[in-house]
């Protein structure tokens, strides 16, 4: 079962040398939590993928699973800050 299914599609940058600084205006936040439920009896949660965060510059991400009664809740936010980025940054920063 993938559990990141309901992950959002990240944005995506276009390739190539910019000529201008990054100015990211209005930073934001998404935050998921997403519950599945095991039905009694007949499955049981094996193991779960490691924990991620990731605390950058850009921004912050994690992906956390925890076991509950009868199935896993899945949870995952994500930070883009809000700032003004270097040019050269850019490769860096449009393929986070």
């Amino acid at each position: 079962m993938n559990v990141v299914a309901f992950r959002h599609p990240s944005p995506r940058f276009p390739r190539g040398e910019r000529t201008e600084d990054i100015c990211v205006a209005e930073g934001y936040s998404d935050v998921d939590a997403i519950s599945f439920l095991l039905p009694d009896g007949e499955l049981e949660v094996e193991s779960m993928p490691a924990s991620v965060v990731i605390d950058g510059k850009y921004g912050t991400y994690s992906l956390v699973c925890h076991p509950m009664e009868g199935g896993i809740i899945v949870k995952r936010s994500f930070l883009l800050r809000t700032g003004l980025y270097d040019k050269v940054e850019y490769l860096v920063f449009a393929t986070l």
